[in-house]
């Protein structure tokens, strides 16, 4: 069975860098000063003052320019949101003045169009009949990313993924992203867990299905009970989905479809 991931959103999208941190000009698409780096390291970037939140996001709004709007020509970014450098200057006073909000303080998020943003910026779900469509409120998603200091960046085009989703009449899948949007567009699914606790990363809500041999993975390769486990330890064993059985599939299968 082949299963597919799909990402909600775009945490940095490897930006290629503002005049001020470009150290060549050798049209590299790969020499970025912020090329790779993950939320961490650009938080810390933030909290030793080695660059402000203003200049990472500039970065990234070139890099879309460099490898979106021209060079390969990505198409991926349907609109940047006019903001952006606004809300990263309010963010680098309010460190300066009161400190980091967390880990998502001044990290560039890309949201899909299909997520409401009360901005200046559209949500289209890709349509263009609904260009200049503007949401009278945030999404719940958008509201908490904004509590957290996160610099909504802009809106990316739809995955197809999604549209095969919303037509689906059951998803069968481990935990992932794909996963996730199934629940949140009220499909039944069936999760399959032994890598990670459904109890911390599964489908809220619908939980019911869910095959969970997360407990017994742990057990066996790590010789631990859940309550004896870290919050969050992931099973990193080749082996450990093998413990679900295709038997306890087909019953949650059978009991879906008699509803």
């Amino acid at each position: 069975m082949k299963f597919f991931n799909l990402i909600i959103f775009l945490v940095l999208l490897n930006s290629s860098g503002c005049s001020s941190f470009s150290e060549t000009t050798n049209n590299s698409l790969n020499d970025f000063k912020f090329l790779e780096f993950d939320i961490k390291t650009l938080n810390n970037g933030y909290v030793n003052q080695e660059y402000t939140i203003e200049q990472v996001i500039a970065a990234y709004i070139d890099r879309i320019k460099q490898i979106d709007q021209n060079g390969p020509a990505l198409n991926s970014i349907i609109e940047i949101n006019p903001d952006a450098i606004f809300i990263a200057k309010s963010l680098d006073i309010e460190l300066k003045a009161k400190g980091s909000r967390g880990l998502l303080h001044g990290i560039p998020i890309l949201l899909k169009d299909n997520i409401d943003t009360k901005d200046n910026m559209s949500t289209t779900a890709g349509s263009r009949a609904l260009k200049g469509s503007k949401p009278l409120n945030d999404s719940k998603i958008a509201e908490r990313l904004r509590n957290a200091g996160a610099v909504i960046l802009g809106k990316t085009n739809l995955s197809e993924l999604y549209n095969i989703l919303r037509n689906c009449e059951l998803y069968i899948g481990p935990d992932s992203g794909t996963l996730h949007i199934a629940s949140m567009l009220n499909k039944p699914v069936i999760g399959l867990f032994a890598t990670s606790n459904p109890e911390r990363t599964g489908p809220i809500g619908n939980m019911k299905y869910t095959v969970n041999k997360y407990p017994k993975a742990l057990m066996e390769f790590h010789k631990l009970t859940v309550n004896q486990a870290k919050w969050g330890k992931r099973i990193r064993n080749k082996n450990a989905m093998d413990l679900i059985t295709v038997e306890e599939v087909i019953k949650n299968i059978d009991e879906i479809l008699k509803l």
